[in-house]
């Protein structure tokens, strides 16, 4: 799926999500954020997530 620029893996057991953004060159990077103070920025739609909001009402096993 070439239109496909960014893949966001969120955890269900940790304060933890994986970016997996394409390059021009068609590779893949991962960038990892963990705890809830973190975040995450998906370029492909102008968004940055708060790993504190995106859990906010998420029991983690650490809890």
């Amino acid at each position: 799926m070439p239109s496909l620029k960014e893949l966001l893996l969120i955890a269900q057991e940790e304060h933890a999500v994986e970016l997996f953004r394409r390059q021009q060159d068609g590779n893949w990077t991962v960038h990892d954020s963990v705890g809830l103070e973190a975040s995450v920025e998906l370029t492909s739609i102008a968004c940055t997530l708060q790993l504190r909001e995106l859990y906010e009402n998420v029991l983690t096993p650490e809890q």
